[in-house]
């Protein structure tokens, strides 16, 4: 489910989530390595949780309509 969820997310979208969560590195070290401003990362973090919580939101309702 998180790996399909993730797969809709854009490529910067997922490297962001990625580096962050799982690989727990900080957003401002993931800015300094892709020469990116720390803001711009932050509101890209930001968007991308928005669009798994929108994701996951429809997948429970999608699975509580089939119940």
């Amino acid at each position: 489910l998180v790996d399909e969820a993730m797969e809709s997310l854009l490529p910067i979208e997922r490297e962001v989530l990625r580096h962050h969560y799982f690989l727990d590195k900080p957003i401002v070290a993931l800015a300094g390595a892709r020469n990116l401003s720390k803001s711009w990362l932050s509101r890209v973090h930001t968007r991308a949780l928005a669009k798994l919580r929108q994701e996951f939101g429809q997948r429970l309702q999608q699975r509580e309509v089939a119940s």
